[in-house]
């Protein structure tokens, strides 16, 4: 990893500070890519040039997009490609302390850190309420980002900006779910915490504001976005915003969670349906997968919240204790995944051989599977940063195992609950 890092760095000082038409072909840096999902490995300042070529090129088939699908995605295209100067003004003056730096505020910004985050407030603060709303409302925002981004496929910036991180490169650029997810945390945080338009609330705004905004500037420094990408990012995040809690959405479904027997049920059939729905994009877009999985952590911390409530009663709130049943909770969390992961690939095949599903267009399907794959054993990890090609399972097999699985990961943070409450000293 440090010889990785090292190399990035030397690709950072031998590109100039700008770099203008005649010098693109001397500094052009080779994209390396693996074929993982959203996490290809790139070195920094490589030029995507290839992958989003063919991304941009998909505006010419007529066949691709139609109707209005098609007049939206032409009037925004020229609106990204336009916002490609400014990103090299702003990596002008890059250096690899800045790039270390923006690179931690972007990834603060991830879905993967803010569920990390969201258990904490069941296992330390007892506040069911205030870290399901979270979790709803992040998920939220990954399924709107993604679904539209699968909607227009517009493609991220291109050369002459550089690409200074790979988390999400194979994804479309259109809009920025980064935005989407600092805006939206940002928000409940205030509002769940502080309580609209109190004291509190006027002193944590501008914090809030602060963090949403250097999220976003990480993401246009890094090469990932341009300022249309942000700005849609942010216009959907307000959307949310002023539904779920200026209408009082979030109370109305919270307190259905709560008290309706069809919790379980309905919760798990509209997460079935509402990834249905998902728009396919014309080219491979891995941000299906990734919507996937948050609709079922969703789907999964909403059938457990009867198990939970509101409020969950610590006897003792110690500091070392909290961050003991933290460690306990998230421990539990992850054993979960690797419990359940290997079970679903065992049961799931036997699903689609007896029910011949076909699956999404970009998805292979199982008979198109040699014996050989079918068999393959898939060690599970957290993020599946570094599968190797030969190691990837089936994706017919994948989406549908994903889904199970972090639904069973965030409801085993209601089992967790109830376990600590019987162990002394724990609770």
């Amino acid at each position: 990893m440090e010889g990785h890092h090292h190399s990035g760095h030397n690709h950072e000082t031998s590109i100039p500070k700008k770099i203008n038409q005649n010098e693109r072909m001397k500094h052009r840096i080779v994209q390396n890519t693996t074929s993982n999902g959203n996490h290809a490995s790139l070195t920094n300042g490589k030029r995507p040039a290839d992958v989003e070529h063919e991304r941009e090129n998909i505006a010419e088939d007529p066949e691709a997009f139609r109707g209005f699908r098609k007049r939206i995605r032409n009037w925004l295209l020229p609106q990204v490609k336009q916002g490609i100067h400014r990103i090299v003004d702003i990596q002008s003056t890059r250096n690899p302390t800045k790039t270390s730096i923006f690179e931690f505020v972007s990834n603060s910004g991830t879905a993967n850190f803010q569920i990390a985050f969201f258990p904490y407030f069941w296992f330390g603060l007892g506040d069911a309420f205030v870290g399901r709303q979270l979790l709803f409302i992040i998920s939220l925002g990954i399924y709107s980002g993604n679904w539209l981004k699968d909607f227009f496929c517009l493609p991220r910036p291109s050369q002459p900006a550089l690409r200074l991180s790979y988390y999400g490169s194979k994804e479309f650029g259109f809009p920025s779910t980064h935005a989407i997810s600092a805006m939206n945390l940002a928000a409940a945080l205030l509002v769940l915490l502080a309580g609209p338009f109190t004291t509190a609330f006027w002193i944590g705004l501008p914090f809030a504001i602060t963090y949403v905004c250097l999220v976003c500037y990480s993401r246009v420094y890094l090469g990932m976005h341009c300022l249309t990408d942000i700005l849609g990012g942010l216009a959907v995040s307000s959307t949310i915003i002023a539904i779920w809690y200026g209408l009082g959405v979030y109370l109305i479904i919270d307190d259905y969670v709560l008290t309706s027997s069809t919790t379980i049920v309905v919760s798990i059939i509209f997460g079935i349906l509402i990834l249905y729905f998902h728009p396919e994009p014309v080219v491979y877009c891995p941000c299906f997968e990734d919507t996937t999985c948050s609709v079922g952590a969703a789907i999964g911390i909403a059938c457990s919240a009867c198990l939970t409530g509101d409020f969950i009663e610590w006897k003792h709130n110690d500091q070392y204790i909290m961050i003991f049943r933290y460690i306990f909770g998230v421990a539990l969390l992850i054993l979960t995944r690797f419990i359940a992961k290997p079970i679903m690939y065992k049961i799931i095949p036997w699903f689609y051989e007896n029910f011949d599903f076909q699956g999404r267009r970009f998805l292979p399907h199982l008979s198109s599977r040699t014996p050989v794959q079918l068999k393959m054993k898939v060690v599970p990890s957290l993020n599946n940063l570094h599968d190797k090609e030969n190691k990837k399972p089936p994706h017919d097999v994948d989406i549908p195992s994903k889904y199970i699985v972090y639904m069973l990961m965030t409801a085993s943070v209601a089992v967790s609950c109830l376990i600590m409450q019987r162990i002394p000293y724990i609770n």
